[in-house]
């Protein structure tokens, strides 16, 4: 398998340059970023700079030139085939399909979108799930940095807090890798800590999957 090699990751926290983060990963391997907003999971996708799903959404942007996602129609979105992680968040709905997936190795989801992944693909691929475990101050913190207004804010709160997402992910992983022979597993990142920690926990889960 070839190996996508990724040798410096330059990322400024606070006062220091993050330069010492090397590590590769195959291309039969699938790392599902997963947290609340405001968890850092988008942040630490983009800074992996590897070959990352860009999930068609109808929501509209947030900002101008955001990235991250393919916003779409809802007319455009109905037309979409060979779906196979899907979600609903605040009104609008995100998915994935089957090309994008195989061709991407990093892929930002939901726990709804967990769930239709590991029903609906079918594949040999590796697939790490990694939950971004996050309080709801550092979530506010990070949407504040990031301009969401106060509504916003309080709805992706209100949301997210409905439900223990970590709970139901160990729960939705323990019952495709013994029920039904997916090859996934689950880690939980400390995402309260800074980007540099963050990054470093995110090096050392992909390592792992690398040795096994």
């Amino acid at each position: 398998m070839v190996a996508l090699q990724l040798e410096k990751i330059y990322y400024r926290q606070g006062n220091f340059l993050i330069n010492d983060v090397n590590f590769s990963l195959e291309e039969n391997e699938t790392v599902a970023l997963c947290g609340k907003s405001g968890s850092g999971k988008t942040t630490i996708a983009n800074l992996l700079e590897f070959p990352q799903l860009q999930s068609y959404t109808t929501r509209p942007k947030r900002y101008k030139n955001e990235t991250g996602d393919t916003f779409i129609s809802n007319e455009e979105f109905d037309k979409l085939e060979n779906i196979i992680a899907y979600t609903e968040y605040n009104n609008y709905r995100y998915c994935a399909t089957k090309q994008q997936i195989d061709e991407a190795s990093i892929y930002v989801i939901d726990v709804p979108g967990v769930e239709t992944l590991l029903e609906k693909y079918e594949t040999d691929r590796q697939i790490l799930v990694l939950y971004f475990d996050t309080s709801v101050k550092t979530r506010i913190d990070r949407m504040l940095n990031r301009h969401d207004c106060d509504a916003a804010i309080v709805a992706r709160l209100y949301n997210d807090e409905a439900s223990d997402w970590e709970d139901e992910l160990n729960k939705l992983v323990w019952h495709y890798k013994n029920n039904c022979n997916k090859n996934v597993e689950l880690r939980v990142i400390n995402a309260n800590a800074d980007m540099y920690n963050v990054l470093t926990q995110v090096k050392r889960y992909i390592s792992e999957m690398e040795d096994c």
